[in-house]
């Protein structure tokens, strides 16, 4: 067996930098780089290999049995430059990360708690099965996070009796999800308005928001819609997969093009009286035009994208987002395999999350879009397939030009500002 010279680690982490991506710290020229306590080749390699690349300044500074341990390693070479530049990207998206809120709309966690008890989900997992975690969330600086509450409507969900039962299955639900919650309330808290996320921010926790995904759980009774504002709840998908009591979904439909029912109508009053925002995501392209028209307070959409991009029942076209945004709206771009290209062959891509950004940004303008990455629910894809990822995509949207501004509305701000007026609407209606 190789054996490597006690000063052999130290002294080539004074030429070799280390690129770590996403959650991971970018070491430059620091003796951390590589661990002293390896005195073997063989430990060498292994330890190299699980590194994403090393970089030399000059092949000549490369010792020729570490370029032996980086060969058999399958470590690449790249230009110091490279890495250098790519390390001062990501301190600089991570600073900024830090000092705004960080929010994404939707994540369908509480669904895999309840369905699969069994399995020990926790949002205490340091290796999380799930691609949310408490430390997941703070490996991307992430700040706070929609818990969407959704149980899956077996059945036609207009027929009185499921519809006599489902609050009950629903209160359930959020009586487990609270109760997880509360084993960790010293890493995080609930919140319900802009101050919350910043105030729980300002302690160190992370806030979670609740949001229902499809109304077809308030059942019948009105006051349901009032007993989920009185509980937290900000926001209420109005439908799922199919249609419900309340509007017609753009999936499962009978018609795409019909909208809200009467009882429908009067929900969404009812959650501009309380101050709860109304999402149209999954909604059909009726519900949209009927909603926009209705409401009297800014709608979003927390989980969809751009159906110029990639023509597709979940993606809203160009002329509804000019709508949405003289409605003072916000769309929240998901990244969901199937929704977001042509190529059904292959996963989602950051890169597809970008170009949905892109478009809708040039057709709505800054101010009305955000990111809503549907994680724990079908969501992730190459480049960012969990919480910890979140820091890729600040990184891709500093390089694609988009200022500190921009992004600090990407990640939040536009949300929180129409969260903010849907509230201060709700203060206004008798």
């Amino acid at each position: 067996m190789k054996k490597l010279n006690k000063y052999f680690a130290p002294i080539v982490a004074a030429f070799l930098a280390v690129a770590c991506s996403g959650n991971h710290q970018l070491l430059i020229g620091s003796a951390d780089c590589v661990d002293p306590s390896i005195d073997t080749y063989d430990g060498f390699v292994e330890y190299v290999s699980k590194l994403d690349g090393f970089v030399c300044d000059s092949a000549e500074l490369l010792n020729p049995l570490l370029a032996d341990a980086l060969k058999d390693g399958n470590i690449p070479l790249a230009p110091a430059s490279e890495i250098y530049a790519r390390a001062e990207l990501f301190h600089h998206a991570k600073a900024l990360m830090d000092d705004i809120i960080v929010l994404d709309t939707h994540c369908d966690f509480p669904e895999q708690i309840y369905y699969n008890p069994d399995r020990g989900y926790s949002l205490g997992e340091s290796r999380s099965r799930c691609q949310l975690s408490l430390q997941k969330m703070r490996q991307g600086h992430m700040s706070a996070q929609y818990l969407s509450v959704w149980m899956n409507a077996v059945g036609d969900q207009k027929d009185t009796d499921l519809l006599a039962k489902a609050p009950d299955v629903l209160w359930e639900f959020i009586r487990g999800t609270d109760e997880h919650l509360e084993l960790f309330r010293d890493q995080c808290g609930k919140a319900r308005t802009r101050q919350d996320v910043e105030t729980l921010k300002s302690q160190g926790k992370i806030a979670f928001l609740s949001g229902l995904e499809n109304a077809f759980w308030i059942g019948t009774d009105l006051s349901n819609v009032k007993r989920l504002a009185d509980h937290g709840f900000t926001y209420i998908t109005l439908c799922h997969w199919g249609d419900n009591q309340v509007c017609n979904s753009c999936d499962r439909t009978s018609d795409k093009n019909g909208g809200l029912t009467e009882f429908g109508v009067r929900v969404v009053e009812e959650m501009n009286r309380l101050g709860l925002v109304v999402d149209l995501s999954h909604a059909s392209y009726g519900t949209w035009q009927q909603v926009l028209e209705l409401s009297k307070a800014p709608v979003v959409f927390t989980h969809s994208g751009s159906a110029a991009v990639y023509d597709h029942q979940r993606n809203v076209d160009d002329a509804t987002l000019k709508k949405l945004a003289l409605n003072g709206g916000v769309i929240q771009v998901f990244i969901v395999g199937g929704y977001m290209s042509p190529d059904k062959e292959r996963k989602a891509s950051l890169q597809d999350l970008l170009l949905h950004i892109d478009h809708i940004v040039s057709v709505a303008g800054i101010d009305h879009v955000g990111i809503g990455l549907d994680f724990d629910g079908g969501g992730g894809g190459e480049g960012c397939n969990g919480c910890n990822d979140a820091i890729n995509i600040t990184m891709a949207l500093i390089e694609r030009g988009y200022s500190d501004e921009d992004i600090t509305k990407i990640w939040g701000g536009n949300y929180l500002r129409v969260l903010d007026e849907v509230q201060r609407v709700a203060q206004t209606i008798d």
